[in-house]
């Protein structure tokens, strides 16, 4: 948990060094792009104090965690949990070239890619034995999450599948 925040943080500080400068952070752009909303600029202010002073080439860990109080955050931020949400939704619809050398953001696109991808493959390969099972009339089988207490009989079920293979 405590990786996801500081990977969020360095992210959103990342972006926001990105496309403006450390005064502007939180103020409205002449575009109204930056956030304005109360809970935007609190949530701004509060990721600049944790900021170091030393210079992103210099020093980039003292410029982003500088000042972190990361243990010391107690309470759940709306506005927070919806970043996270957000930048999820955009990892999950990324699509990245394979290259020889692939940068930091397409190492990160990537690695979430594959992660949610193995959860996905499970949650499938589930539903289809459940699907066999079913075309069987083998509903009732114990799938690991959803067994009953019921005692079970593998030689009925086995039985009904028309197997002789069981003695």
């Amino acid at each position: 948990m405590i990786f996801r925040i500081i990977s969020l943080g360095i992210l959103c500080v990342t972006i926001c060094a990105s496309k403006s400068t450390r005064s502007s952070l939180g103020e409205k752009g002449p575009s109204g792009d930056v956030c304005h909303e109360d809970k935007c600029v609190e949530l701004v202010q509060e990721i600049k104090s944790q900021m170091g002073n030393a210079t992103p080439c210099d020093n980039f860990y003292q410029n982003i965690c500088g000042k972190w109080r990361g243990s010391l955050e107690l309470e759940r931020k709306p506005l927070k949990e919806k970043a996270v949400k957000d930048l999820a939704g955009l990892l999950e619809e990324a699509r990245v070239e394979p290259t020889p050398s692939p940068n930091a953001t397409d190492k990160l696109i990537n690695a979430f890619q594959s992660c949610t991808q193995q959860a996905k493959n499970v949650l499938v390969l589930r539903n289809s034995v459940e699907s066999v099972l079913q075309g069987y009339n083998l509903g009732h089988w114990p799938v690991q999450n959803s067994a009953t207490a019921q005692k079970i009989n593998p030689q009925r079920n086995l039985r009904k599948c028309r197997s002789s293979a069981i003695v």
